[in-house]
């Protein structure tokens, strides 16, 4: 028959419990068990094979619900993943970033590669060892719905193999196109100056290596440079971190919205107004503007001529629909339609209309 070493203090580990030698050795021969120097587990009990099963014979003769709760006690772990995590998250998403996660599978097979025996997907059957394709295809899934700054990150693990396996938490970024949407940033691309501004500036030492990848291989007709960084967590100093804050705001929840597949278009409007104390009251009109086939509007340019006292504003409405592609017709109608309250203002024109 088998047996297993008497040992209280694991089955108290296991337990939570404080019991003497004496006392457990009691319970198991009230169960049947044959005590001497181990303990002999009967031929009929198959169920039973080490101190785990043994802890659950215990606890239900003591009784679950009498057995007190106690705190756990946990080992600080070396690396702080999860303060590191929700700093690196403050950060990018304050400036602008939205955070995506992909899946860990890939057709891609390196030297390194962890292969799966039984993959959802045939056609992808090898844990990546890295983020940066899939960070690419992100882009160039958002670039080819006509999104003109493309900001993105992912903190995920890795899976390698060479002697042995190797587990790493990476950070990875991508980014192309306009700085962002409004008069100050649009007109600037997202270049290595930016990026170098926000991951290397205040540190003063460059952490983060900032590398371009090229567009001749992917499947775009863009120009803009696209720029990456990929870094596993362990490699980033303490010193970075200890830089930086979770920023504590109120949740602002956001009801998702599907993707239309269905192209956009834009309309780009110059305000000329001529009264330099209307202009606010002009910029909350626009802003305030909403109708379901608005997909997105924002200031663009802003200029104020102190010669001639007067603002020219550049504004953009970005118009699209979820249920068909939009004629030129419905959006000159709907055009007309949201700009005519602004226009019948007194000083206030766009030259050509």
């Amino acid at each position: 028959s088998t047996s297993i070493p008497i040992d209280v203090k694991k089955i108290n580990n296991i337990l939570g419990t404080s019991l003497e030698k004496d006392e457990y050795i009691r319970y198991l021969k009230d169960l049947g068990f044959d005590i001497t120097d181990q303990i002999k587990i009967p031929t009929y009990r198959h169920d039973i094979v080490s101190n785990n099963d043994l802890a659950e014979e215990i606890a239900r003769v003591i009784g679950y619900n009498n057995i007190k709760s106690t705190p756990i006690n946990l080992k600080k772990i070396a690396y702080n993943h999860e303060g590191k995590v929700a700093k690196l998250e403050s950060l990018l998403v304050e400036n602008g970033f939205y955070e995506v996660i992909n899946f860990p599978f890939t057709s891609d097979k390196e030297r390194e590669s962890i292969n799966i025996d039984n993959p959802l997907d045939s056609n992808r059957n090898n844990l990546r060892i890295s983020l940066k394709e899939s960070l690419i295809e992100n882009l160039l899934y958002n670039e080819r719905r006509q999104k003109d700054s493309v900001k993105l990150f992912e903190i995920s693990d890795i899976y390698s193999k060479d002697k042995e396996l190797k587990q790493q938490k990476k950070l990875g970024l991508i980014i192309s196109g306009r700085q962002g949407h409004n008069y100050n940033n649009f007109q600037k691309k997202l270049d290595y100056h930016y990026l170098n501004e926000l991951l290397n500036s205040d540190h003063g030492e460059d952490i983060f290596e900032i590398t371009e990848i090229s567009r001749n291989n992917l499947n775009t007709k863009k120009k803009d440079k696209i720029l990456y960084v990929e870094k596993s967590l362990e490699d980033i100093p303490e010193s970075f971190f200890s830089k930086l804050s979770i920023e504590q705001k109120d949740i602002d929840f956001i009801n998702y919205k599907p993707i239309s597949e269905y192209p956009s278009s834009t309309r780009d409007f110059s305000f000329v107004i001529e009264d330099v104390k209307i202009v606010n009251e002009i910029i909350d009109m626009l802003h305030n503007i909403s109708d379901e086939i608005i997909k997105d509007s924002f200031i663009f340019d802003y200029y104020k001529d102190d010669k001639r006292e007067i603002i020219k504003l550049g504004y953009r409405f970005i118009f699209q629909s979820h249920l068909k592609t939009l004629s030129d017709f419905e959006i000159n109608k709907k055009v007309n339609e949201i700009l005519s309250p602004i226009l019948k203002i007194d000083g206030v024109s766009i030259p050509g209309m």
